[in-house]
């Protein structure tokens, strides 16, 4: 049976980025996966759920049903290369320390695909994807919104706000592969 590691509710700090507010998963999309895998209309079994929140909804949905989970915060990297200018944003050192990290502990459970569900990591940085495509292994990541509309975080909130202005009529969620290329 096919192994899946799923990347759940992944938030950077706000106080890092900006002062905007930023929304909080709850696990659903985790909560999903594990029901198709329970049923056997996915057929597969969640490995491992990874998560740099502490206190996630989706870490404690998946330890209540004896899914292993690991906890990687982000934090401690941007503390360890204080020099880097923003140290959380894609390309410094402190990310690629990170995503190199976050690989080996998905590496270690030798998992037949990632899934990104709720996983607001920006972009993930070779340091991440080289190994995974070493292993052939694929990364799905499940995006609430359309190609082409409300990329990064606060997706759902700015595609709702928009809803309700009258700026668009209709928005959904999107399924790709995570790519080097983006």
């Amino acid at each position: 049976m096919p192994k899946l590691v799923v990347l759940i509710s992944v938030k950077l700090h706000a106080e890092l980025l900006t002062p905007k507010s930023m929304s909080e998963g709850n696990g659903s999309n985790l909560q999903a996966l594990m029901d198709a895998t329970a049923s056997g209309r996915l057929l597969g079994e969640i490995s491992l759920v990874i998560s740099n929140r502490l206190h996630a909804k989706g870490l404690q949905r998946a330890q209540n049903a004896g899914i292993p989970t690991t906890y990687l915060n982000l934090i401690p990297y941007s503390k360890r290369f204080p020099t880097s200018d923003a140290s959380i944003k894609y390309g410094s050192e402190a990310r690629e320390a990170y995503d190199t990290d976050l690989a080996s502990k998905v590496l270690e459970v030798k998992p037949d695909m990632v899934v990104c569900a709720g996983f607001m990591h920006q972009i993930l940085s070779n340091a991440f994807l080289d190994p995974l495509a070493k292993d052939d292994i694929p990364i799905l990541n499940l995006h609430p919104a359309l190609p082409g509309a409300y990329d990064g975080v606060g997706a759902i909130e700015r595609a709702f706000a928009d809803f309700q202005d009258g700026k668009i009529k209709r928005t959904g969620i999107m399924i790709h592969y995570v790519i080097r290329e983006v």
